[in-house]
């Protein structure tokens, strides 16, 4: 078997090794970065199994945002002075300790006026259809948005 001197050169050229070189060295670049990468995704999922086994012990909910309900806006007229009232001392029960911390309370009579508020005006009376309409008789009545929550009904 006769070698062919030209390829034994080329393949032992200094061009030939001086490539190999940089391709192994490409290779190598490129393997380091994809282990790189795949210890990066195994610590980012670790820490996501971590979040969530943490939150699930601890009962996390999440934060939602929400308007403020418990604020009621009240108008109120300043009292007469006959409105007032007084408490006196007398008006207590009083308490003693006695037997083996037990307290024990004594009655006696009292004075105690009860006070009813009445409204002013009278009851609402709710009317039907029929007495709504007698309650205006000959004017024409159409009903808007039917069926709906914003349903009127309208004389013209």
């Amino acid at each position: 078997m006769k070698t062919d001197s030209s390829l034994l050169s080329a393949v032992l050229d200094d061009e030939a090794v001086g490539l190999r070189a940089a391709t192994r060295e490409k290779v190598i670049r490129l393997a380091r970065r994809r282990r790189r990468g795949r210890a990066l995704r195994r610590g980012i999922a670790t820490g996501v199994v971590l979040v969530c086994a943490g939150m699930l012990l601890r009962g996390w909910r999440p934060v939602t945002a929400t308007a403020e309900t418990g604020v009621v806006v009240v108008n109120s007229q300043p009292l007469t002075p006959g409105m007032f009232t007084r408490t006196e001392e007398s008006a207590f029960t009083p308490v003693r300790s006695g037997f083996a911390g037990i307290a024990l309370v004594e009655s006696r009579p009292l004075d105690i006026a009860v006070v009813e508020t009445r409204l002013a005006m009278p009851p609402i009376e709710y009317l039907n259809d029929r007495q709504l309409l007698a309650a205006f008789p000959g004017r024409r009545a159409a009903l808007i948005e039917p069926g709906t929550e914003r349903a009127r009904l309208i004389f013209y």
